[in-house]
């Protein structure tokens, strides 16, 4: 290891860096190795420093992370780039660099590192990788103790909640979720009260019962007439889910690229008519879907639609048709 990055450091970077991170870094750039296009992140905190602030080193083997694409996935997680101290590294491999970026929240609270950095972390590459949308649900993530897969629960619902008519845009609803955060991770821990296999049976309906009580205890101090609609559709939503995937792994222990939701639209007020007896809306960052059916039994095939803002309406018509 010695030989191999005795040269590989400039010296700008060999006077601002501690010994021991710079440690860290080659631990970093060696486990790249066969993952040229991978990142290594660390979430740390300079002696010093303020606690609304918080650094993220970025370690990659080739070209940096471009800062225009940095940004607006930094602005998505509530956080702003106060400054950027980038370093390029000569290997015998090609290159690589080290970027240590100073964040901080754009609401003024603070950060509690060990807290947030796995689930930071995983989310930042999950975004990198384009397994989770780059969008403002994530801004979630911080305030509460939810995960980025847990986020994409809620993140689903808003999608579905656009097919259905209800007249408001994503962006809004980022917004009203991220301004009623504890409320957001409230509706989270409904759903999982009601569908989680792996929870308790006994006493499952109670627990539910809780939280759901608890969620209209928050809704009464919801004052502005638009976030109490789309907040009490979020919750007739994750009520009127039947079964989902959410808790799916695969032999590696992955969930499923595709988030399924089994729903009872009787349950869901303001949809258009005629009401399926079931529906199940599937999401991912590649696809969406809608399945629906008059009855107990499927009928039909499968059908690619254009109309991306709308195209349950589209699937509806096709099923009043049919049946």
């Amino acid at each position: 290891l010695a030989e191999r990055y005795a040269g590989a450091f400039p010296v700008a970077y060999q006077s601002e860096v501690d010994p021991a991170d710079a440690l860290e870094d080659v631990a970093s750039l060696e486990s790249l190795r066969d993952e040229p296009e991978a990142l290594r992140l660390n979430l740390h905190r300079p002696p010093g420093q303020v606690m609304t602030r918080v650094h993220l080193k970025i370690v990659r083997r080739g070209e940096p992370v471009p800062i225009s694409d940095l940004l607006p996935v930094m602005e998505n997680f509530g956080l702003r780039v106060i400054s950027e101290r980038p370093w390029q590294l000569t290997l015998a491999g090609g290159a690589a660099s080290v970027q240590d970026f100073e964040l901080e929240t754009r609401s003024g609270a603070t950060v509690a590192i060990e807290r947030i950095e796995q689930r930071f972390t995983e989310a930042l590459l999950a975004v990198w990788r384009n397994e989770i949308e780059n969008d403002g649900f994530n801004r979630l993530l911080l305030p509460t103790a939810l995960t980025a897969r847990e986020i994409v629960v809620l993140r689903a619902c808003c999608r579905y909640l656009l097919q259905t008519g209800l007249p408001f845009s994503q962006a809004y609803m980022e917004r009203v979720l991220a301004g009623h955060a504890a409320l957001a991770a409230d509706l989270l821990r409904l759903f999982e009260a009601r569908l989680d296999p792996d929870a308790p049976a006994r006493g499952r309906a109670a627990r539910a019962t809780r939280i759901a009580d608890a969620i209209a205890r928050r809704l009464e101090s919801v004052a502005d007439a638009d976030e109490d609609r789309i907040l009490r559709a979020f919750l007739a939503v994750v009520l009127a889910v039947l079964r989902t995937n959410h808790w799916q792994r695969d032999a590696a222990g992955r969930p499923p690229p595709v988030l399924a939701l089994k729903l009872d639209p009787a349950g869901i007020p303001g949809l258009p008519l005629p009401r399926p007896r079931f529906e199940v809306f599937v999401y991912s960052p590649a696809v969406e879907g809608v399945h629906l059916r008059m009855g107990p039994v499927a009928r039909g095939g499968i059908r690619w639609s254009d109309r991306r803002e709308d195209f349950r309406t589209e699937v509806l018509g096709l099923m009043k048709a049919q049946n």
